[in-house]
């Protein structure tokens, strides 16, 4: 089942960019809905809470981690801009900025990537989904 946390106070950034930080999408992955006049960013995240024990050796535990496909919502959007001089193609979130006398939301990354999104109020959704697009096998003791 699918979950979707709506933000459309910015005093609740902290709690957007805990979601979404250091999670990774693909630059080809960002679509605009010029009608409905929001950004989707496709992105993939790890849940940790689904990960299973699939071997053990010793005292080390060898886990499988599931990633899901998830979608930040960005909503009443008039522009955005995407300046990708890195041209890497997979970028990680790593902080959402909003200046409210602008308008403008920025996303920062890891690797860097210019991302300025315009907008007329700002509501953001964060929908999770149950479709798991690939898994990272880890060891622990």
């Amino acid at each position: 089942m699918s979950q979707i946390l709506k933000f459309s106070d910015p005093l609740n950034f902290p709690q957007l960019v805990d979601i979404i930080h250091d999670c990774w999408f693909e630059k080809e992955d960002v679509s605009f809905d010029e009608k409905s006049s929001i950004l989707i960013i496709k992105f993939g995240k790890e849940n940790l809470e689904k990960k299973e024990v699939v071997g053990k050796i010793l005292f080390l535990k060898k886990n499988r981690v599931p990633t899901f496909e998830c979608y930040m919502k960005i909503h009443h959007v008039k522009s955005y801009e995407i300046i990708d001089q890195e041209k890497v193609g997979r970028y990680d979130f790593n902080e959402v900025k909003y200046d409210p006398s602008f308008g403008i939301i920025v996303i920062t990354t890891g690797i860097p990537l210019g991302f300025e999104v315009t907008v007329d109020k700002f509501e953001v959704s964060i929908e999770e989904s149950d479709k798991m697009i690939e898994e990272r096998i880890s060891l622990s003791v």
